[in-house]
């Protein structure tokens, strides 16, 4: 059997941030389940979002811009498992992983049909400076968008009031990271 493939994408600059940590511990439990785990720090990848060229609906089935967004769009096409390890900035992902986020427009037909392998699976590793009851819709609307794309198997680990306890101070949120890693590999 051949291993699962695991893309994991982070969206904080900061190396040794919350989500960086939370990646890190998904990471290391992915493998150890032997999955093989493909990793960019979105921060440090060349590109742009979708331009509306709507070449992807007119000329070709997939997206045409060919820069490194585009690279990762392509191993998100050829991965089991997608991770998205990001904070929260002012209600939203940071602008590095939505430009990837914007590009799933050319993994959609123009009928609203997904382009994707059926099966695929998504873990959302989040820290956010807000408590628990804040920030609610931004994950549901990533859950909504991943059920565009045929994603129905997807798991959300929130760390909240990161600003006053930083996550390698919450066994119980690593404990969860890598639940989630269980799970989507199961």
């Amino acid at each position: 059997m051949n291993p699962r493939k695991v893309l994991l994408l982070t969206a904080s600059p900061d190396p040794e941030g919350n989500t960086a940590v939370m990646a890190k511990e998904f990471a290391e439990a992915a493998s150890a389940r032997g999955a093989v785990v493909t990793r960019y720090d979105m921060a440090t990848v060349s590109g742009e979002g979708c331009r509306a060229c709507m070449a992807c609906r007119t000329v070709s089935d997939h997206c045409v811009v060919e820069d490194g967004v585009g690279e990762v769009l392509r191993a998100f096409i050829d991965t089991d498992v997608l991770v998205m390890a990001a904070p929260v900035w002012f209600l939203e992902f940071p602008c590095s992983i939505r430009r990837f986020v914007e590009r799933w427009h050319a993994l959609l037909t123009a009928a609203f049909e997904s382009r994707l392998p059926s099966g695929k699976k998504a873990v959302l590793l989040i820290s956010q400076g807000g408590a628990e009851g804040e920030f609610k819709e931004l994950p549901a609307r990533y859950v909504e968008m991943l059920g565009w794309l045929g994603v129905a198997d997807i798991q959300i680990v929130r760390h909240c009031n990161a600003e006053e306890c930083p996550v390698h101070e919450r066994g119980e949120i690593l404990d969860d990271v890598r639940d989630a890693a269980v799970h989507a590999l199961g």
